[in-house]
């Protein structure tokens, strides 16, 4: 007998699965496939959003700057006033050594 429950993961598989597409990508090689219709999708809205950006921030290399741009120019980060997304998306930066808008 399992003491351990399964949970539901559709919502954190949303998420993962947006994260592995944004890692695939290549900037240079193809045109950006993404679009703000993006996180629509999220059902959570910014609570998926952030668990979004944790999930790149998690990997071992940054995204590189090509990819934190793009990042911006489609979902307009820098332009959410929620403070835990603000901070996620700067942290892109900061493991780069770089300030947003630099």
């Amino acid at each position: 007998m399992s003491y351990f429950s399964r949970y539901d993961q559709t919502l954190a598989l949303q998420s993962t699965e947006l994260k592995r597409r944004w890692l695939l990508w290549i900037p240079h090689v193809e045109p950006c496939p993404f679009t703000r219709s993006d996180l629509d999708t999220f059902e959570l809205g910014s609570h998926q959003t952030l668990e979004f950006l944790a999930e790149l921030n998690e990997e071992e290399k940054p995204l590189g700057i090509n990819k934190i741009e793009a990042l911006d120019n489609v979902y307009e980060l820098s332009k959410i006033q929620n403070s835990e997304i603000k901070f996620m998306y700067g942290r892109h930066f900061e493991r780069m050594g770089k300030k947003p808008n630099d």
